[in-house]
């Protein structure tokens, strides 16, 4: 080998641990990114569901997030839970209302119908007609969410 070549292969050798090095950063954050994002959505479905006047008298414990790909759900933000020992859904639903997209909470309870519960990170005791999300709106995601649901429990 020349001096030259030597050089060469010495210059190709840092970019290829630096390419590296910043693979395994991306990697590591994203792996960290993924443990810490479950807990905001844990509590923040925890807090919903319990003002939801329909879910007053059923004790909802919050699982985990379950995969979306094995599912073919809407959202990819689906926590499995159980209601008064039955098995429940929490779905996580987008939906552009007046001033932007909105999180919608849904409960679903395997024999039940789909409860719309509310707006995450809204006041619950202002309706969701008041952020431009719909009855309709509403209407036409528990039909989805109740439809796949349906497909997945056969």
């Amino acid at each position: 080998m020349t001096e030259k070549t030597k050089q060469t292969a010495k210059k190709y050798g840092i970019l290829a641990a630096v390419f590296l090095v910043f693979l395994g950063i991306i990697c590591g954050l994203s792996y960290l990114n993924a443990l810490l994002r479950k807990q905001p959505f844990i509590s923040s479905a925890q807090r919903v569901c319990t003002a939801c006047p329909q879910l007053q008298n059923k004790s909802i414990v919050i699982a985990d997030f379950i995969k979306p790909a094995r599912l073919g759900f809407l959202s990819r933000n689906v926590l499995s839970a159980k209601a008064d020992g039955k098995e429940a859904w929490i779905f996580f639903i987008p939906m552009t209302g007046k001033y932007g997209i909105y999180s919608g909470i849904f409960f679903y309870e395997a024999g039940e119908s789909c409860i719309f519960c509310g707006l995450d990170g809204k006041d619950q005791s202002v309706p969701a007609d008041y952020y431009g999300i719909t009855q309709n709106t509403i209407a036409m995601q528990k039909v989805k969410i109740e439809k796949m649901m349906k497909k997945y429990l056969r």
